[in-house]
Protein backbone atom coordinates (compact mmCIF):
# COMPACT_ATOMS: atom_id res chain seq x y z
CA UNK A 1 0.00 0.00 0.00
CA UNK A 2 3.03 2.39 0.70
CA UNK A 3 3.54 2.33 -2.96
CA UNK A 4 0.48 3.33 -4.23
CA UNK A 5 0.67 6.92 -3.56
CA UNK A 6 4.40 7.55 -5.10
CA UNK A 7 3.10 5.16 -8.56
CA UNK A 8 0.11 7.31 -8.78
CA UNK A 9 2.93 10.66 -8.48
CA UNK A 10 4.79 9.12 -11.12
CA UNK A 11 1.85 8.46 -13.04
CA UNK A 12 0.14 11.76 -12.67
CA UNK A 13 3.84 13.54 -13.22
CA UNK A 14 4.43 12.02 -16.49
CA UNK A 15 1.35 12.59 -17.73
CA UNK A 16 1.56 16.30 -16.94
CA UNK A 17 4.58 16.49 -18.79
CA UNK A 18 3.29 14.46 -21.89
CA UNK A 19 -0.10 16.69 -22.04
CA UNK A 20 3.05 20.28 -21.61
CA UNK A 21 5.64 18.18 -24.10
CA UNK A 22 2.80 17.38 -26.71
CA UNK A 23 1.60 20.78 -26.68
CA UNK A 24 4.99 22.77 -27.12
CA UNK A 25 5.80 20.19 -29.64
CA UNK A 26 2.62 21.06 -31.70
CA UNK A 27 3.69 24.80 -31.29
CA UNK A 28 7.25 24.25 -32.59
CA UNK A 29 5.84 22.09 -35.77
CA UNK A 30 2.83 24.63 -36.61
CA UNK A 31 5.06 27.73 -36.51
CA UNK A 32 7.26 25.41 -38.82
CA UNK A 33 5.08 25.64 -41.29
CA UNK A 34 5.24 29.64 -41.02
CA UNK A 35 9.10 30.21 -41.43
CA UNK A 36 9.04 27.65 -43.87
CA UNK A 37 6.72 29.63 -45.85
CA UNK A 38 9.26 33.03 -45.33
CA UNK A 39 11.84 30.78 -46.79
CA UNK A 40 10.18 29.18 -49.81
CA UNK A 41 10.43 32.65 -52.35
CA UNK A 42 14.02 32.42 -52.01
CA UNK A 43 15.33 28.55 -51.48
CA UNK A 44 12.75 25.93 -53.84
CA UNK A 45 10.92 23.24 -51.40
CA UNK A 46 13.00 20.52 -51.73
CA UNK A 47 16.28 21.94 -51.60
CA UNK A 48 15.17 23.67 -48.42
CA UNK A 49 14.17 20.89 -46.96
CA UNK A 50 17.46 18.56 -47.82
CA UNK A 51 19.65 21.73 -46.41
CA UNK A 52 17.36 21.83 -43.09
CA UNK A 53 17.79 17.85 -42.91
CA UNK A 54 21.48 17.49 -43.71
CA UNK A 55 22.58 20.31 -41.41
CA UNK A 56 20.60 19.16 -37.89
CA UNK A 57 21.78 15.70 -39.05
CA UNK A 58 25.42 16.78 -39.40
CA UNK A 59 25.34 18.67 -36.24
CA UNK A 60 23.91 15.60 -34.21
CA UNK A 61 26.73 12.76 -35.68
CA UNK A 62 29.02 16.00 -34.55
CA UNK A 63 27.90 15.57 -31.31
CA UNK A 64 26.76 12.13 -30.95
CA UNK A 65 29.13 10.60 -33.46
CA UNK A 66 30.47 8.02 -31.37
CA UNK A 67 27.32 6.79 -29.68
CA UNK A 68 25.99 6.61 -32.88
CA UNK A 69 28.46 4.45 -34.67
CA UNK A 70 28.05 2.12 -31.20
CA UNK A 71 24.89 1.61 -31.79
CA UNK A 72 24.87 1.56 -35.32
CA UNK A 73 27.83 -1.49 -34.85
CA UNK A 74 25.36 -3.66 -32.11
CA UNK A 75 22.46 -3.29 -34.15
CA UNK A 76 21.65 -6.22 -36.17
CA UNK A 77 21.17 -5.48 -40.21
CA UNK A 78 17.50 -5.78 -39.73
CA UNK A 79 17.35 -2.88 -37.21
CA UNK A 80 19.98 -0.60 -39.45
CA UNK A 81 17.45 -0.80 -42.34
CA UNK A 82 14.50 0.02 -40.28
CA UNK A 83 16.27 2.90 -39.05
CA UNK A 84 17.21 3.98 -42.55
CA UNK A 85 13.53 3.20 -44.09
CA UNK A 86 11.62 5.09 -41.03
CA UNK A 87 14.01 8.13 -41.35
CA UNK A 88 13.25 8.22 -45.24
CA UNK A 89 9.27 7.66 -44.76
CA UNK A 90 9.47 10.70 -41.86
CA UNK A 91 11.76 12.87 -43.31
CA UNK A 92 12.72 12.61 -46.80
CA UNK A 93 9.23 11.92 -48.00
CA UNK A 94 7.33 13.79 -45.26
CA UNK A 95 9.28 16.65 -45.38
CA UNK A 96 10.11 17.24 -49.66
CA UNK A 97 6.32 16.05 -50.06
CA UNK A 98 4.89 19.11 -47.30
CA UNK A 99 7.36 21.79 -48.38
CA UNK A 100 5.85 20.97 -52.03
CA UNK A 101 2.75 21.53 -51.16
CA UNK A 102 3.25 24.98 -49.52
CA UNK A 103 4.12 26.39 -52.58
CA UNK A 104 0.21 25.44 -53.67
CA UNK A 105 -2.05 25.47 -50.84
CA UNK A 106 -2.20 27.87 -47.52
CA UNK A 107 -0.53 27.17 -44.59
CA UNK A 108 -3.31 26.92 -42.39
CA UNK A 109 -4.69 23.92 -44.91
CA UNK A 110 -1.40 22.30 -44.42
CA UNK A 111 -1.63 22.44 -40.83
CA UNK A 112 -5.41 20.86 -41.05
CA UNK A 113 -3.99 17.65 -43.10
CA UNK A 114 -1.06 16.93 -41.04
CA UNK A 115 -3.28 16.72 -38.29
CA UNK A 116 -4.85 13.65 -40.14
CA UNK A 117 -2.13 11.76 -38.63
CA UNK A 118 -3.30 10.47 -35.63
CA UNK A 119 -6.32 8.59 -38.04
CA UNK A 120 -3.44 7.07 -40.00
CA UNK A 121 -1.12 5.98 -37.48
CA UNK A 122 -4.39 3.60 -35.84
CA UNK A 123 -3.80 1.49 -38.77
CA UNK A 124 0.31 1.87 -38.79
CA UNK A 125 0.43 1.02 -34.94
CA UNK A 126 -1.70 -1.97 -35.33
CA UNK A 127 0.22 -3.46 -38.67
CA UNK A 128 3.66 -2.67 -36.74
CA UNK A 129 3.18 -2.75 -33.27
CA UNK A 130 0.23 -4.52 -32.71
CA UNK A 131 -1.40 -1.63 -30.54
CA UNK A 132 -5.05 -1.12 -30.25
CA UNK A 133 -7.00 2.33 -29.83
CA UNK A 134 -9.01 2.16 -27.08
CA UNK A 135 -12.67 3.06 -27.74
CA UNK A 136 -12.29 7.07 -26.42
CA UNK A 137 -9.42 7.50 -28.95
CA UNK A 138 -11.05 5.97 -32.00
CA UNK A 139 -14.05 8.24 -30.47
CA UNK A 140 -12.07 11.18 -30.44
CA UNK A 141 -10.06 10.86 -33.76
CA UNK A 142 -13.10 10.78 -35.31
CA UNK A 143 -14.47 14.05 -34.17
CA UNK A 144 -11.09 14.68 -34.86
CA UNK A 145 -10.96 14.05 -38.65
CA UNK A 146 -14.80 15.67 -38.73
CA UNK A 147 -13.29 18.56 -37.45
CA UNK A 148 -10.28 18.56 -40.31
CA UNK A 149 -12.91 18.00 -42.96
CA UNK A 150 -15.43 21.18 -42.05
CA UNK A 151 -12.24 23.10 -41.89
CA UNK A 152 -11.01 22.19 -45.07
CA UNK A 153 -13.75 22.35 -47.23
CA UNK A 154 -14.06 26.20 -46.03
CA UNK A 155 -14.46 27.78 -49.39
CA UNK A 156 -12.38 30.81 -48.64
CA UNK A 157 -9.39 28.72 -48.58
CA UNK A 158 -9.28 27.47 -52.24
CA UNK A 159 -11.65 30.51 -54.07
CA UNK A 160 -8.27 32.09 -55.22
CA UNK A 161 -6.70 28.75 -55.84
CA UNK A 162 -6.55 26.25 -59.24
CA UNK A 163 -8.82 23.62 -57.79
CA UNK A 164 -6.53 20.96 -59.76
CA UNK A 165 -3.35 22.25 -58.41
CA UNK A 166 -5.32 22.58 -54.28
CA UNK A 167 -6.61 18.88 -54.88
CA UNK A 168 -2.93 17.56 -55.98
CA UNK A 169 -1.36 18.83 -53.13
CA UNK A 170 -4.04 17.92 -50.50
CA UNK A 171 -3.50 14.17 -51.92
CA UNK A 172 0.50 14.67 -52.23
CA UNK A 173 0.09 15.92 -48.52
CA UNK A 174 -2.01 12.77 -47.16
CA UNK A 175 0.22 10.65 -49.19
CA UNK A 176 3.36 12.66 -47.09
CA UNK A 177 1.13 11.85 -43.72
CA UNK A 178 1.23 8.24 -44.55
CA UNK A 179 4.44 8.43 -44.85
CA UNK A 180 4.95 9.84 -41.73
CA UNK A 181 2.75 7.68 -39.78
CA UNK A 182 4.68 4.83 -40.76
CA UNK A 183 7.84 5.84 -40.51
CA UNK A 184 7.21 6.87 -36.80
CA UNK A 185 5.19 3.77 -36.29
CA UNK A 186 8.45 1.52 -37.17
CA UNK A 187 10.92 3.58 -35.34
CA UNK A 188 9.00 3.32 -31.93
CA UNK A 189 10.15 -0.71 -31.97
CA UNK A 190 13.89 0.18 -31.26
CA UNK A 191 13.75 3.61 -29.99
CA UNK A 192 14.41 5.14 -26.26
CA UNK A 193 14.73 8.03 -24.23
CA UNK A 194 18.43 7.71 -24.53
CA UNK A 195 18.96 6.60 -27.83
CA UNK A 196 16.95 8.68 -30.00
CA UNK A 197 19.81 11.66 -30.95
CA UNK A 198 21.54 8.72 -32.23
CA UNK A 199 18.77 7.49 -34.19
CA UNK A 200 17.93 10.71 -35.58
CA UNK A 201 21.74 11.86 -36.60
CA UNK A 202 21.85 9.39 -39.02
CA UNK A 203 18.57 9.34 -40.34
CA UNK A 204 18.74 13.29 -40.82
CA UNK A 205 21.76 12.96 -42.98
CA UNK A 206 20.99 10.59 -45.23
CA UNK A 207 17.73 11.78 -45.77
CA UNK A 208 18.89 15.20 -46.63
CA UNK A 209 21.59 14.08 -49.06
CA UNK A 210 18.49 12.17 -50.96
CA UNK A 211 16.69 14.92 -51.43
CA UNK A 212 19.74 16.60 -51.89
CA UNK A 213 20.03 14.43 -55.03
CA UNK A 214 16.47 14.75 -56.16
CA UNK A 215 16.51 18.45 -55.95
CA UNK A 216 19.47 19.11 -58.50
CA UNK A 217 17.88 17.31 -60.72
CA UNK A 218 14.47 18.98 -60.17
CA UNK A 219 14.84 21.90 -59.09
CA UNK A 220 16.91 25.58 -59.99
CA UNK A 221 20.20 25.39 -57.19
CA UNK A 222 19.24 28.94 -55.03
CA UNK A 223 22.36 30.98 -55.31
CA UNK A 224 24.54 32.07 -52.13
CA UNK A 225 22.47 35.82 -51.06
CA UNK A 226 18.98 33.71 -51.17
CA UNK A 227 20.29 31.34 -48.62
CA UNK A 228 22.06 34.07 -46.74
CA UNK A 229 18.64 35.79 -47.17
CA UNK A 230 16.57 32.60 -45.81
CA UNK A 231 19.20 32.56 -43.15
CA UNK A 232 16.99 33.21 -39.80
CA UNK A 233 14.04 30.94 -41.29
CA UNK A 234 17.03 28.02 -41.56
CA UNK A 235 18.06 28.66 -38.46
CA UNK A 236 14.82 27.55 -37.17
CA UNK A 237 14.17 24.94 -38.81
CA UNK A 238 18.01 23.41 -37.92
CA UNK A 239 17.48 23.79 -34.19
CA UNK A 240 14.06 24.23 -33.24
CA UNK A 241 12.45 22.16 -36.03
CA UNK A 242 14.83 19.68 -36.29
CA UNK A 243 16.90 18.86 -33.09
CA UNK A 244 15.09 19.90 -30.45
CA UNK A 245 11.36 19.17 -32.04
CA UNK A 246 12.58 15.69 -33.13
CA UNK A 247 14.15 14.96 -29.19
CA UNK A 248 10.95 16.31 -27.76
CA UNK A 249 8.51 14.08 -30.45
CA UNK A 250 10.85 10.82 -29.51
CA UNK A 251 10.78 11.52 -25.89
CA UNK A 252 6.54 11.45 -26.27
CA UNK A 253 7.23 8.32 -27.83
CA UNK A 254 9.40 7.04 -25.44
CA UNK A 255 6.84 7.31 -22.70
CA UNK A 256 3.46 6.93 -24.66
CA UNK A 257 1.80 4.34 -27.56
CA UNK A 258 2.02 5.40 -30.72
CA UNK A 259 -1.47 7.12 -30.68
CA UNK A 260 -1.17 8.90 -28.11
CA UNK A 261 1.92 10.80 -29.03
CA UNK A 262 0.39 10.94 -32.72
CA UNK A 263 -2.66 12.98 -30.61
CA UNK A 264 -0.93 15.87 -30.52
CA UNK A 265 -0.94 16.45 -33.82
CA UNK A 266 -4.99 17.53 -33.44
CA UNK A 267 -3.59 20.64 -31.77
CA UNK A 268 -1.32 21.75 -35.07
CA UNK A 269 -5.04 23.04 -36.95
CA UNK A 270 -5.56 25.36 -33.92
CA UNK A 271 -2.20 26.76 -33.77
CA UNK A 272 -1.72 26.94 -38.00
CA UNK A 273 -4.85 28.82 -38.06
CA UNK A 274 -3.66 31.36 -35.40
CA UNK A 275 -0.60 31.67 -36.96
CA UNK A 276 -1.28 31.73 -40.37
CA UNK A 277 -3.84 34.60 -39.84
CA UNK A 278 -0.93 36.33 -37.49
CA UNK A 279 1.93 36.13 -39.74
CA UNK A 280 0.27 35.65 -43.26
CA UNK A 281 -2.87 37.46 -43.26
CA UNK A 282 -4.77 34.05 -44.11
CA UNK A 283 -8.47 34.44 -42.63
CA UNK A 284 -10.30 32.92 -39.77
CA UNK A 285 -13.37 31.62 -40.99
CA UNK A 286 -16.58 30.21 -39.53
CA UNK A 287 -15.80 26.88 -41.07
CA UNK A 288 -12.75 27.19 -40.09
CA UNK A 289 -13.64 28.51 -36.62
CA UNK A 290 -16.16 25.06 -36.01
CA UNK A 291 -13.84 22.75 -36.91
CA UNK A 292 -11.03 23.61 -34.70
CA UNK A 293 -13.86 23.68 -31.72
CA UNK A 294 -14.66 19.93 -32.66
CA UNK A 295 -11.21 19.63 -33.04
CA UNK A 296 -10.63 21.18 -29.53
CA UNK A 297 -12.92 18.88 -28.31
CA UNK A 298 -11.42 16.13 -29.31
CA UNK A 299 -8.08 16.95 -27.94
CA UNK A 300 -9.59 17.32 -24.62
CA UNK A 301 -10.38 13.88 -24.92
CA UNK A 302 -7.45 12.22 -25.99
CA UNK A 303 -5.09 14.24 -23.62
CA UNK A 304 -7.44 12.34 -21.07
CA UNK A 305 -6.76 9.01 -21.83
CA UNK A 306 -2.50 10.26 -21.83
CA UNK A 307 -3.16 11.51 -18.67
CA UNK A 308 -5.01 8.69 -16.88
CA UNK A 309 -3.99 5.40 -18.99
CA UNK A 310 -0.44 3.79 -18.04
CA UNK A 311 1.84 4.19 -21.33
CA UNK A 312 1.72 0.46 -22.84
Amino acid sequence: MRSFPNTYSRATTTGLWAALGGTLFALIWSLSFVVTRFALPDIPPIMLAAIRLSVSGGLLLAVRGAAAIQLWRQSSPATRRTILIAGLLSQAVYLGAAYWALTAIPTSVVNIVVSSLPLLTIPAAFLVLRERASLIEGIAVVMGMIGVGVAVLDRHSSQHLDPESYAAAAIVLLVAVAALALGNTLVKRIVTAHNFLDICGPQFLVSGLVLMVVSLALETPPGWTAIARALPELLYLVFLGSIFGIALWFRLLSVLTANQAASFFLMTPIMGIFLGSLFLGEPMTVSKTVGVAILMASIGLKVLVAVRKRPD
